[in-house]
């Protein structure tokens, strides 16, 4: 493992993960998908009845038929929302439950009635078919014959409350309608007796006094004009008084109507200095104008800078307004003495009516003001047509019942029950099982601080992983087959489990250290079935190994090798027997063991203490070339530590996903602090991801013949 590059999560990753957690997986995909079953089938059958109504069309106007068709769909669209809610309007309901097909019907807005009512509005639903003019109504209900009931009676009560419905509206409209007409014609007989007055007005004027008879007119009507606009600079001097400020518009309204007012004959006559002082005046007070609305964008309104240019701007305006002012008197004495030059006009013959009176504004005979009355009497006359037609259009009284809606299909008593469908619920609850199975371990993973890959284990211990033993033991095998399978080295020695051992072993033996403890940092992490293999394979290499029972607490390696458990490590303690006889022969060639022997828990501490028991264990190295030691796990008692002082180094025994990484580092500080060192780590119980380290060999890699073919 030296020099390992840690490699990305991939797969075969997260497929070790799975079959890591598949209990919970199972547990859990099972759990959500019986319990989805369970409900949905203790849940009461709920049948559906529904009717069809066809929607006839309206009569398209002359308006919707000069859309375009995407724009004609859309609006029938939108008119279609209201069918659909009318299924669940009260005078729908209200018809349903006239019927009286669910029993003797109760006084209307009584508490029975009340209640009547909204069980039919919980009960039913109304949607439109696709593609179609057709909406169904669809009753739903635990009760068979309530549902096709109550499904038959949408029909004939929806067409019915439907017409009424739409008669009742329009009538409403006919009325607003009528008023309409009544108030146009109104008003287009107003316009037609001023269009004659002013025909009659303008055809008594002298047509050879002057060189342009129209002339007066004109410069009457700009007089009159210019005098009426100069009420909205009065107005606009009203508001600087109070204290407010105009706004551009408003502003240049009020000179460009001045200006406007004057006709081109007099406008040249008009320019002096009173002109150049008004252009001039506007033109400061657009400035500032300007600069008050940036600062206003930009500072608060009590900012000095922007109270300074409030006041100049004030100043401007008043400014502006007295130049309108000057000028405006100016051009009215200019026009009235351009008056005084012309000759008056002939008294005409027509009888005179009262205009203001009529419209409420003064009107002077001019052509201009026969033509606006001329355009706004055609107007009046198009809409006063108009009005006559959509009344015409929208007499619903002589239509029947089938022009609007038609019960096209009644209902059929439902044969099957909606629910309880147990086989979509089978595939909702076996998706949501799914879902739950893979968030439960996603977080059992997340919550799971222990080391989960050798590559991990060297980057966050820091120390060197020597073996990686993949799983291959059954967790549904007996005790006798998981004892035997302890010592795989032996019973299948071609295996990739033995390989990984012989490896650790060739490792091993290429250190210097010869009197070596092995222990774990919680038990049922692998430490005896480690040790158990790896003398083994030293053995087959030649090697002398003798192993220590120092396990005292739960000794295992007598049941193992199938040794006699005494004598042994208690009482060489005792010195009840010499060290050669405390030696047991195994049926492995060049491998013994020291059992644990006959103790009782208070002499424990003692003998796992005595500097003489751990001197003769090291004296025996002249006899072998390796010693092991099986001590107890390091982390529950202190057993380890106390070899670990003693001992050439420790190997330290570690399945993946046991332990986590917090007591695995306290552990290997516990050792370090007492002296001890850490030869290296074993990785136990590698599962799927044991491949990707290159262990997935076949056994036929190892079987061959002595006889090679001949090519």
């Amino acid at each position: 493992m030296d020099g390992e590059k840690r490699r990305p999560f991939g797969l075969l990753d997260y497929w070790a993960i799975l079959k890591k957690r598949w209990m919970l997986a199972l547990l859990s995909f099972v759990s959500v998908t019986v319990t989805a079953l369970v409900y949905e089938s203790n849940r009461p059958p709920i049948y559906t009845a529904f009717v069809d109504i066809l929607i006839n069309p309206d009569p398209p106007s002359e308006q919707i038929r000069n859309l375009q068709p995407s724009q004609r769909r859309r609006l029938s669209e939108m008119n279609f929302d209201f069918y659909i809610e009318h299924a669940r309007s009260d005078a729908c309901i209200s018809a349903v439950i006239s019927q009286g097909i669910l029993g003797a019907v109760p006084p209307p807005k009584t508490p029975e009635w009340l209640n009547l009512f909204e069980t039919i509005l919980n009960s039913s639903s109304a949607t439109r078919l696709p593609e179609r003019r057709i909406i169904r109504i669809s009753v739903t209900s635990g009760n068979l014959e309530f549902a096709y009931k109550l499904a038959n009676a949408f029909g004939p009560a929806y067409v019915s409350s439907l017409y009424e419905s739409m008669v009742s509206v329009n009538k409403t409209m006919l009325q607003y309608i009528d008023n309409e007409i009544a108030n146009t014609e109104e008003e287009t007989s107003k316009y037609r007796t001023i269009v004659a007055y002013l025909e009659k007005k303008i055809g008594a004027l002298p047509s050879t006094e002057s060189p342009d008879p129209g002339m007066r007119t004109r410069i009457l009507n700009s007089r009159n004009l210019l005098r009426e606009r100069a009420l909205a600079v009065d107005a606009i001097s009203d508001t600087i008084e109070a204290g407010s400020l105009p706004s551009l518009e408003e502003m240049e309204l009020a000179v460009t109507g001045l200006f406007a007012a004057i006709p081109d004959e007099l406008s040249r006559e008009l320019s002096g200095v009173s002109r150049d002082n008004l252009e001039a005046a506007r033109g400061r007070w657009i400035e500032k104008m300007q600069r008050y609305k940036l600062l206003s964008r930009t500072m608060t309104e009590f900012h000095p800078d922007r109270a300074i240019a409030k006041h100049e701007l004030v100043s401007a305006s008043i400014e502006l307004i007295n130049a309108i002012a000057q000028w405006y008197r100016i051009a009215d004495a200019q026009i009235e003495s351009k008056l005084a030059l012309l000759p008056k006009p002939v008294e005409s013959s027509a009888p005179e009516i009262d205009i203001y009176a009529l419209i409420g504004e003064t009107v002077v005979p001019s052509q201009l003001a026969l033509s606006r009355f001329k355009a706004e009497l055609a107007i009046r006359e198009s809409l006063l047509t108009d009005l006559i037609k959509k009344k015409s259009i929208l007499n619903l009284e002589k239509m029947g019942q089938d022009q609007i809606a038609e019960w096209i299909r009644p209902a059929a008593k439902p044969t099957v029950p909606n629910n309880p469908a147990l086989h979509r619920t089978l595939i909702m609850g076996s998706l949501l099982g799914l879902m739950v199975a893979l968030a439960a371990i996603f977080i059992v993973e997340s919550l799971d601080s222990s080391i989960k890959t050798p590559g991990s284990a060297e980057s966050l211990l820091g120390k060197k992983v020597l073996g990686i033993i993949p799983c291959f033991t059954d967790p549904l095998s007996s005790q006798a087959e998981a004892t035997s399978m302890r010592m795989v080295v032996k019973i299948r020695p071609f295996s990739p489990e033995a390989e990984a051992y012989r490896s650790l072993a060739q490792k091993i033996d290429a250190q210097m250290d010869k009197f070596i403890v092995i222990t774990s940092t919680g038990p049922q992490e692998g430490k005896s079935t480690t040790i158990s293999n790896l003398s083994i394979a030293l053995a087959e290499l030649g090697r002398t190994v003798l192993v220590i029972s120092a396990n005292l607490r739960r000794p295992t390696l007598h049941k193992i090798f199938e040794v006699p458990e005494a004598p042994g490590v208690a009482e060489l303690f005792r010195e009840e027997i010499e060290f050669k006889d405390a030696v047991q022969e195994t049926s492995i060639t060049g491998l013994k063991i020291i059992s644990s022997g006959n103790l009782n828990d208070s002499s424990i501490p003692a003998i796992i203490s005595s500097p003489q028991l751990v001197a003769k264990f090291r004296d025996a190295l002249t006899d072998y070339d390796f010693i092991l030691v099986d001590v107890p796990p390091a982390a529950p008692v202190s057993d380890a530590l106390s070899f670990a002082r003693s001992a050439d180094s420790v190997l330290l025994v570690y399945m993946l996903g046991r332990a986590s990484e917090d007591s695995v580092e306290q552990v290997i500080r516990s050792i370090e602090d007492v002296g001890g060192k850490i030869l290296g780590l074993v990785m136990n119980d590698v599962r799927g991801i044991g491949h990707a380290y290159g262990y997935n060999y076949s056994d036929r890699y190892y079987h061959y013949t002595k006889e090679e073919p001949i090519i």
